[in-house]
């Protein structure tokens, strides 16, 4: 049987922000973006992820802009 040596002090290396998609936490109270072509139910875990990290509160609705179909979020606390 091979034997695993111990190390001690060897530091954790620090791991690279999660790249994001959405620009939840630069968001201030009250401003929105818009995603084309997307409905709210497949931003709802982006969305809850958001939450949970930031405490912020957002909403989804469907909306048209620029005659394109999608989702539009908005920060609301």
């Amino acid at each position: 049987m091979t034997e695993i040596q111990l190390d001690n002090d060897v530091p954790v290396p620090s791991t690279s922000p999660r790249p994001t998609l959405y620009p939840f936490r630069d968001m201030e109270v009250g401003q929105s973006f818009f995603v084309p072509n997307k409905t709210p139910v497949q931003l709802s875990s982006s969305k809850a992820y958001a939450t949970r990290r930031t405490g912020f509160r957002f909403i989804c609705r469907t909306v048209t802009d620029w005659d394109v179909k999608g989702t539009r979020v908005w920060r609301i606390k």
